[in-house]
């Protein structure tokens, strides 16, 4: 018979105590056991050796075995070893693991973190974590399976094998997205190619065409490369070379004097050495410098550059690539380690620039050698990439000064005719005492991309606003920032990636137009300027302020243009004081109406900002029914107006929120912005015109560089600022009773798109050139 009363007390606590038992012999029997630890730590440690020797191995397959490898090999493997010991001892206080598989799990995340340390900090620790946890798990399971064998219990084999199936899973899952080159991203609206303005093509010739003169080469250099036989045995000119050592700190720092075995030389003796394009003809012939910037030393830059040196040389300009590998980053050393982070060696790259004129100066003047009397030292250009990029601005910087800013020991005497700079992608860190780098009265010119994934903020623009006038003689200075192109693509020998292993197989490469596509817009624009600085021939000038004047010489993509020359009068250019009712010009007032943001600040980019202030205009045409806008006083008699002057002004989408209580990008228009240009006379007569009679505005273009946002710390656009011009005529053309000479005010309405915030700033008059389209 069946007890259906209560249960005894003690018969429930001795149920209970059976199902503990129980529970707990199922708990053991999921214990990790010896050999799968040891399994976690063999799979663990494979990994990380296969890593470290990837890595090598494409490093020796860019640039052959050498020391550098090696050693760069063993300070890894030193930096792993020092860091996992000292983390295995704090683990070992805290958990009581193996200590071969602590040791090596430790070390697998050293590995991981020297080469994906960057990016949000809860991305690295996905990654790195998770990927090591992959592996050991992967490891773990096959271990169990192999080496445990009838040890193992039944429930021990699933785990294994479940474990070991879902790590295979996700290494393999991860390694696709490491290796792919990355996914397609939406094309940005082209704002300018939406809007209905009719613009002149230039009547000139494709710059990027080659010229109808034969092309010649010569190399010169010490005559003692240790890498390069067109610098050693095959060089045609012997060089003497010059001492740095005053700029060039960091030469024997770490691993500096495998710098110097690597070379044959230190800091007191860098060589002068160059690859020369030349027209074959008696000249004399302009003469153009090209610098490259950081990039391995080993894998040498100098050649990347043949393309553009073809092409000049055939048009009658003389080019050299500038070879200063010998200054450029190692897998084991960096010239810039131990340095005052805002020198390193820029100033160096610059100096060598001017040495090198010096030796082509003297060769210009000396009967036996081959340029004599072929070089017009009178027009010279400096064009650089880069860290050459910002270089080319610091050599046109000291060609003025008689003394070396960072030690006064070190004179200079050059002053060279340099009429022009070309900065390819530059950075912008030379700060000597506390004061950036300026460069008056030269032409310059900084080409960007968007999807640099090196210097992936536009850092050229701010050199752009450190080039000042005179107006002694006419000078202008042009941004120009193309969507899709990257860093590495305009030296060919660099390419399409712009870092290297493992680094580069978190970009996201699938979004970046072809190089030869990059390296054609170089072509047109780079030959195009150096017509104009060396040759006189401003007809290409409106390729600059517009660069749909030359649109079918182009790769179709998104370009943004910004220019200024010699002839600009400004009314505001926000940068004089804190009063947001004045402008730059004395006397200029300005005011504001139904707007949602009115504020002047500094300009944010991606990496620090602009290095210039603008004013911030936000409206809301759907929660009010008064339009805003903006107005600028002119001043009676302040400037002499004619029918040969443009209404010049920069324009930028902010990418934010009209309401100022919600500044963030989300959520801001993303549509290309239209409104109202007005400008009214003495007597008060008007005359309107559409912004996108030039040009619609391009919101800001959104680029994905790496493959995942969090694999960046950095946002995914940045205000870039596109140049307008109307000419006064086309107001008189549209209110044939307004007198331009007396101009009172220019208002912008904000009635033709319904809401935003857009950046505003240089607004004043250019001049036009008597020969500017011929």
């Amino acid at each position: 018979m069946t007890y259906a009363g209560p249960l005894p007390c003690g018969l429930i606590a001795e149920y209970m105590i059976q199902r503990l038992q129980r529970f707990s012999g199922f708990l053991k029997s999921l214990t990790i056991g010896h050999h799968a630890w040891s399994g976690a730590s063999a799979a663990l440690l494979i990994f990380s050796s296969l890593f470290i020797l990837t890595a090598a191995y494409n490093r020796i397959f860019l640039t052959g075995p050498g020391l550098g490898v090696f050693l760069a090999v063993l300070k890894q493997i030193g930096y792993l070893l020092l860091f996992s010991t000292g983390v295995l001892l704090t683990v070992r206080l805290i958990r009581h693991l193996p200590a071969l598989f602590t040791l090596i799990l430790v070390a697998t995340l050293a590995v991981l973190d020297f080469h994906f340390g960057r990016g949000e900090w809860e991305a690295q620790l996905l990654m790195i974590g998770g990927v090591s946890a992959a592996v050991a798990i992967f490891g773990a399971g096959i271990a169990v399976l192999i080496r445990g064998g009838r040890e193992a219990t039944g429930i021990q084999r699933l785990v294994a094998m479940s474990g070991s199936f879902i790590g295979a899973i996700a290494l393999l899952v991860g390694g696709y997205l490491f290796l792919r080159a990355g996914h397609d991203v939406p094309e940005p609206k082209n704002a300018a190619l939406l809007s209905k303005a009719d613009v002149s093509e230039i009547k000139l010739s494709d710059p990027s065409l080659p010229g109808d003169l034969a092309v010649l080469t010569v190399t010169y250099g010490s005559g003692k490369d240790r890498h390069r036989a067109a610098y050693a045995q095959e060089t045609d000119i012997i060089t003497k070379p010059v001492d740095g050592s005053l700029m060039v700190e960091g030469w024997d720092r770490n691993t500096g004097w495998a710098r110097t075995q690597y070379w044959g030389f230190g800091p007191e003796a860098l060589p002068i050495q160059g690859r020369v394009w030349y027209p074959d003809g008696d000249g004399p012939f302009p003469l153009v410098l090209m610098v490259h910037g950081n990039h391995s030393m080993e894998e040498f830059s100098d050649s990347g550059y043949a393309y553009i040196g073809k092409l000049l040389a055939s048009r009658g300009i003389i080019l050299v690539s500038v070879d200063q590998n010998f200054l450029n980053s190692s897998f084991s050393s960096r010239l810039d380690d131990g340095r005052r982070p805002w020198t390193m060696e820029l100033d160096a790259r610059g100096w060598l620039l001017l040495e090198h004129l010096k030796v082509w100066d003297t060769w210009n003047n000396q009967p036996d050698n081959p340029f004599f009397g072929r070089v017009d030292m009178d027009r010279i250009a400096l064009m650089g990439h880069s860290r050459g990029g910002e270089a080319v601005a610091i050599a046109a910087m000291f060609n003025r000064f008689t003394h070396y800013p960072d030690d006064a020991s070190l004179t200079f005497d050059y002053q060279f005719n340099i009429r022009g700079v070309v900065a390819i992608a530059p950075v912008d860190r030379y700060l000597p005492a506390g004061l950036w780098t300026t460069v008056p009265d030269v032409n310059y010119l900084v080409l960007h991309g968007s999807h640099d994934a090196d210097v992936q903020s536009f850092r050229g623009s701010r050199q752009f606003e450190r080039v000042s006038f005179s107006g002694e003689q006419y000078n202008f200075k042009a941004g120009l920032y193309i969507y899709g192109a990257n860093h590495g693509q305009f030296n060919s020998v660099w390419g399409r990636a712009d870092t290297s292993f493992p680094g580069k197989n978190l970009l996201n490469l699938r979004d970046i137009m072809p190089g030869k596509d990059q390296r054609k817009i170089g072509k047109v624009f780079m030959s195009a300027f150096l017509e104009i600085c060396l040759r006189d021939k401003r007809g290409y000038l409106p390729l600059f302020r517009d660069y749909r004047a030359g649109r079918e010489w182009l790769p179709e993509t998104v370009y943004l243009n910004h220019f200024e020359d010699t002839t600009y009068e400004y009314l505001a250019t926000y940068d004089e004081d804190i009063d947001v009712t004045t402008g730059t010009y004395p006397g200029t007032v300005t005011s504001g109406e139904n707007l949602t943001r009115w504020l002047e600040r500094r300009v944010a980019l991606k990496q620090n900002d602009k290095a210039t202030n603008a004013v911030y205009l936000g409206w809301d045409n759907e929660s009010t029914a008064d339009t805003a806008s903006y107005t600028i006083k002119i001043p009676p008699d302040a400037f002499t107006l004619g029918n040969n002057h443009n209404l010049v002004f920069t324009l930028a989408d902010a990418k934010e929120k009209p309401d100022p209580k919600h500044k963030e990008s989300e959520g801001a228009p993303t549509d290309p912005m239209d409104l109202t240009v007005e400008v009214t006379d003495s007597t008060g007569r008007w005359s309107r015109i559409p912004l996108s009679r030039f040009s619609l505005l391009q919101p800001q273009l959104v680029v994905q560089v790496r493959k995942a946002d969090m694999f960046s710390t950095l946002k995914k656009s940045e205000p870039v600022y596109q140049g307008f011009e109307f000419p006064l005529s086309d107001f008189v053309e549209s209110n044939p009773n307004l007198d331009i000479g007396s101009l009172l005010g220019v208002r912008f309405v904000f009635d033709r798109s319904p809401r935003g915030v857009v950046i505003l700033d240089n607004v004043g008059f250019r001049k036009r050139l008597d020969n500017e389209t011929s």
